[in-house]
């Protein structure tokens, strides 16, 4: 036997080596372990911002006030254009302003305590409507109208019928995490992305509504 008597089942390889090997594989395994799940959480959370803000374009799009409000404040998106708008008892300009609106959303981005998402709007061209409902009422009022809330409202969504032509933006919008959902915050970011062309002309809108609107019960 003597000195080259070895066992025939062993493989040569040092013990020291085949547990280095083996914390290798471990390593690698939990690495990849703990990049699926984070993967999968990126995807689960990039959803499910992606239908927050689908839910919240359709919303819009269909006029549903509740459903809208689950996941923005409908109320102060509405205002952002013209506050009036919400006395409207039959809501015809709601049901205008949105009806036409699509949407694509390019991108979205974690930063720190927030989401930004990147969103591509095709919706009516609201310089056009807002200048056209300006030289109407400014015409009624030369000609000796009253102009009250709805009369103004009334013109308003004449014009909102009439427009025709399109414009397309592309703005960021912001949402942030309130009792464990994500909102949509209502910001100039998200006004100018719903209301395309309007920061052209809201500025406008608000200094001459003053000198149209004479209603003594609706003063705006």
């Amino acid at each position: 036997m003597g000195r080259h008597s070895q066992s025939r089942h062993s493989s040569g390889v040092p013990k020291g080596k085949k547990i280095v090997g083996i914390v290798i594989v471990l390593v690698i395994a939990v690495a990849f372990v703990f990049g699926i799940y984070a993967l999968i959480r990126n995807l689960n959370q990039e959803n499910d911002i992606e239908g927050v803000i689908n839910h919240f374009f359709e919303a819009i799009k269909n006029a549903e006030q509740e459903k809208v409000n689950q996941y923005a404040d409908y109320e102060q998106l509405i205002n952002s254009f013209d506050e009036m708008i919400l006395q409207d008892e039959s809501d015809e300009v709601e049901k205008e302003l949105f009806k036409n609106i699509e949407w694509n959303i390019e991108d979205i981005e974690e930063q720190e305590n927030q989401v930004v998402a990147i969103v591509e709007v095709k919706n009516k061209d609201f310089k056009n409507i807002i200048t056209a409902w300006m030289k109407e009422l400014v015409s009624a009022k030369s000609s000796g109208i009253e102009i009250t809330n709805e009369y103004a409202l009334e013109k308003l969504a004449n014009e909102l019928k009439q427009e025709e032509s399109l414009k397309t933006v592309i703005k960021k919008i912001v949402l942030k995490k309130e009792n464990d959902s994500w909102r949509i915050q209502v910001n100039e970011d998200l006004r100018d992305l719903v209301y395309p062309s309007i920061d052209s002309v809201i500025s406008v809108l608000k200094s001459s509504k003053a000198n149209i609107i004479v209603s003594k019960n609706h003063q705006i």
